[in-house]
């Protein structure tokens, strides 16, 4: 991919400066993604389906300047096929196929990957490659599988039994390996059941049927049923949801209930793809906060209110502390480059722009092509909050703001009456929050003391009402909770998102799952 060459070009330039001493960040290590440690949660029905071979696979790269060593982590340039091996000798072995070995941090500790069972494992490096010191003692030899161009190339293989967990591997320079993996015996895995009733087999690295897609729902405070957060790559059949929801709630004990609001709201119907979310942890507070925040469809910039979701969480007790869903205000449509230049879509039905910034400060910041050309600028969404709910912020702030980096899609022009493709994928997503805070206090301010018990109803725009009548929604605050969100949150986890004060964000896009819209 272009972004990836570039980067690679950036850190073979970086590290070629600077000599002094310096001090390492270190990248992230991901939360763990195995079952039994909590993620993602196995859907009903499913959890005794037994799962892929691998579960999770990283690389880390390392770059310098004058007075930093910085680690990153990656998970893009791989692919993972199970079952799908060709290489004689071990032919329906799962595949993992791994990026150069650029960027190869000082204490070898390169590639990282996650294993549901214990496995007996293959590198395969062409025959011309020189072998890695450290391969000394695995067991050699060789096989033969064919090239993109149908020719049969000759490979020499290094085996060994590895066993279930983490396991971590340095590159072999100058040469990019591929892993097989089968079970301990040596045979190959075996394609997951299906649950009862169903009839449709998921294909691995194919699109997701909607059956499977269908079954990652929550229950909603009345009673319904709604869809959920999903991964990018189903964890048991390794199919492709071909969109992203951003960090996996259960991180933070939550199951989000993505419709919630647009029920409640008038029937509204928003995009599936569109809801995204930011899982943190913060003074001993697991934070989850979701937006609506789509990328893919310009009529964004004609919609003033987008659904928006803050929970919270004691992480050493389990109680929870915050519960609120509504419509977030993010204001008047923008342009990115100048945040005093309101932008009027030439869209159907599409409000005066000019008389809504005149009422707020939140603010949606558009890419605005010119001339067909992309001016890269980042998407950024200032607004959300409410302080009808509890919170407060300075006066000078909307509380809080997104960036969408890689946005997929941005305004065709100045009059933006269509959308221009970016040709980004939209993952790239950073949290700011400039002194956020939430208090019960300041909701007895406003609800006139009938949240005694912390329960208490609005409507769908935040707006306190006197009981539970048609279309309310259920909200939450914990008598006398108080908690402050300041800073700027990222991530560098692309299998469940956990969001860390000031690291780097990479692309987090996994083996190309994602659809054309997200």
């Amino acid at each position: 991919m272009q972004k990836t060459r570039f980067f690679f070009i950036s850190l073979l330039l970086a590290s070629l400066m600077g000599c002094g001493g310096r001090t390492t960040v270190l990248a992230p290590i991901p939360s763990n993604p195995n079952p039994e440690e909590g993620a993602p949660a196995p859907l009903e029905g499913l959890e005794n389906i037994e799962r892929p071979l691998v579960s999770r696979y990283f690389r880390i790269v390392e770059s310098k300047n004058d007075t930093e060593i910085v680690q990153q982590m990656l998970a893009e340039d791989f692919k993972y096929r199970p079952r799908q091996s060709s290489f004689s000798g071990y032919e329906g072995w799962d595949v993992l196929t791994t990026p150069w070995p650029w960027g190869t941090p000082s204490g070898g500790k390169w590639l990282y990957i996650s294993l549901n069972r214990d496995a007996k494992l293959v590198l395969a490096i062409n025959e011309w490659s020189k072998p890695a010191s450290w391969l000394n003692g695995w067991t050699k030899g060789t096989s033969y599988a064919e090239n993109e161009k149908g020719e049969k190339v000759k490979y020499q293989t290094f085996s060994k039994d590895v066993s279930k967990g983490e396991l971590i591997l340095a590159p072999v320079p100058d040469a990019q390996y591929v892993l097989l993996l089968a079970e301990s015996d040596g045979s190959p895995s075996k394609e997951p059941a299906l649950p009862e009733g169903q009839t449709e087999q998921p294909q691995p690295n194919e699109t997701c049927p909607d059956w499977l897609s269908n079954s990652w729902v929550a229950t909603g405070p009345d009673g319904r049923l709604y869809k959920s957060w999903q991964p990018q790559i189903d964890p048991i059949y390794w199919c492709y949801y071909r969109h992203e929801h951003g960090s996996d709630p259960s991180l933070v004990g939550y199951k989000p209930v993505l419709d919630y609001v647009a029920y409640y709201n008038n029937r509204q119907n928003e995009r599936h793809e569109g809801f995204k979310g930011f899982a943190l942890i913060d003074k001993g507070i697991g934070w989850y906060i979701g937006t609506h925040a789509t990328s893919g469809l310009i009529g964004r910039a004609c919609v003033q209110f987008h659904t928006v979701v803050f929970f919270a969480r004691d992480m050493a007790t389990g109680e929870k502390l915050l519960e609120l869903s509504y419509k977030g205000d993010f204001g008047a449509t923008v342009n990115g480059n100048n945040d005093s230049q309101v932008i009027q879509p030439q869209l159907e039905n599409c409000p005066n722009q000019k008389a809504i910034a005149d009422t707020t400060l939140a603010r949606k910041k558009l890419r605005i092509f010119q001339n067909g050309k992309d001016p890269g600028n980042y998407e950024r969404w200032d607004g959300g909050t409410n302080r009808y709910l509890g919170m407060n912020f300075p006066n000078w702030s909307t509380g809080m703001g997104i960036d969408i980096r890689d946005p997929m899609t941005g305004c065709n022009s100045s009059t933006c009456n269509g959308a221009s493709l970016t040709e980004s994928g939209g993952e790239q997503r950073s949290i700011r929050f400039n002194e956020l805070s939430f208090s019960y206090n300041n909701l007895l301010d406003k609800s006139d003391g009938k949240a005694g018990d912390g329960y208490f109803y609005t409507d769908p725009y935040g707006i306190v009402q006197d009981d539970d009548s048609k279309n309310t929604l259920k909200q939450y605050i914990k008598p006398g909770f108080e908690a402050m969100l300041d800073g700027h949150f990222v991530t560098q986890d692309a299998w469940r998102g956990l969001y860390v004060e000031g690291q780097h964000q990479p692309g987090l896009e996994l083996e190309d799952a994602l659809g054309e819209m997200n």
